[in-house]
């Protein structure tokens, strides 16, 4: 979520003309909030026997047998759109789908081929691939992406449609959510950023309360400036999640 003040202005203008009905939008709303990418529910039913039976196994023909449905499954990923709250995470998604593809090119050619080897080695990168794009839709922790869904409606929709009765209740959950993040423990894969992640945290959950006391009230420029502040220390976690972990 990199929108700012500006872009929010034009995006109320956009939304004001749009054409759908209540009922429509929350639709709409509820697709883009959802973090599954069915394509690659999909394409798990296809990795699944890959790795876990015909890998271990040796079993070259079944990897061949599997192929055109592997196949099959990558072009449906490939042409699969991430949800709208996912976007943040669209650069991953994409070196993680190139890794894929390019381990199925050689999965097509090991097999066309008849090298064991080779399809040992595809079929590894294969599932590499494919758990790199489960990564980029997972979020790091379960109560960041709660917040993060009561954040993005706030900052995409109620912000810019001026809904604010609705802006409040969200503020509601996003401090009570920030509350549970603040407790929850750190998972072991982030512990080595767990000293940086704590004091940004703190903060993050500091805005949240003040973003909270101030959508109760009817100052709309101070509440304007409220989620901004609250946005952009969310962007600061989240990229102490992405980022690499320091050097010991």
């Amino acid at each position: 979520m990199t929108h700012k003040p500006l872009s929010i202005l034009a995006f109320a203008v956009v939304t004001s003309l749009a054409p759908a009905g209540p009922s429509g939008r929350a639709e709409e709303l509820a697709a883009e909030m959802r973090s599954e990418v069915p394509a690659l529910v999909e394409l798990h039913e296809v990795v699944a026997p890959l790795w876990h039976q015909a890998w271990p196994n040796k079993d070259y023909e079944k990897m061949k047998e599997l192929l055109p449905e592997a196949r099959a499954g990558v072009a449906k990923v490939a042409e699969a759109r991430l949800p709208q709250i996912l976007h943040q995470r669209q650069a991953d998604w994409d070196a993680a789908l190139a890794r894929l593809e390019k381990a199925l090119a050689s999965y097509e050619t090991a097999a066309e081929a008849g090298s064991e080897q080779g399809l040992l080695d595809a079929v590894e990168a294969f599932h590499s691939g494919f758990e790199g794009l489960v990564r980029a839709t997972r979020p790091a922790m379960k109560e960041l992406d709660l917040f993060h869904v009561a954040l993005y409606r706030v900052y995409h929709h109620q912000l810019p449609d001026q809904e604010w009765p609705a802006l409040a209740a969200s503020a509601e959950r996003m401090a009570d959510a920030c509350s549970a993040l603040a407790v929850a423990p750190v998972p072991s894969r982030f512990a080595a950023r767990e000293a940086e992640l704590r004091p940004e945290i703190a903060a993050l959950c500091e805005k949240s309360e003040r973003l909270r006391a101030t959508a109760a009230g009817t100052d709309r420029k101070a509440t304007a400036e409220a989620v901004e502040a609250v946005h952009s220390q969310y962007q600061k976690v989240e990229a102490l999640f992405a980022s690499p972990a320091p050097a010991n």
